[in-house]
């Protein structure tokens, strides 16, 4: 959203949750049974996940099944995605944005505390 002043222009941010930059292995796939593809997550909050290296194919409004990764710890977390949004990055890559459909809120705490763990706090 943009708010214009009288002199300056001020960005405002739409988010509603606090995003945590943490970088994790993810893999994902969609509901047609396709094979598990690989990305990284690159930020997440309580209400969706950035990714990184994507080299599938997707485009928004997509469903995807997530799997994340907490390195030390067993057992994957799954959860239901939609894509919000794709963006290009180089070499056939590309950047996308996801939306939680659904996720147990113990599964987000899990993966907040490994991100204050791997930042030292």
């Amino acid at each position: 959203m943009l708010i214009k002043g009288a002199r300056e222009m001020v960005f405002m941010d739409k988010r509603l949750y606090e995003r945590f930059r943490i970088e994790l292995p993810v893999r994902f796939k969609d509901y047609s049974g396709q094979d598990w593809q690989e990305a990284v997550s690159y930020d997440i909050s309580a209400r969706g996940i950035r990714l990184a290296s994507v080299r599938q194919e997707i485009k928004p409004q997509d469903s995807l099944i997530l799997s994340l990764e907490l390195p030390g710890e067993e057992g994957n977390i799954l959860c239901n995605c939609r894509v919000v949004w794709v963006k290009p990055q180089a070499q056939d890559a590309r950047e996308a944005g996801l939306e939680f459909n659904e996720i147990r809120l113990l599964n987000l705490r899990r993966i907040f505390d490994k991100e204050r763990e791997l930042i030292g706090e």
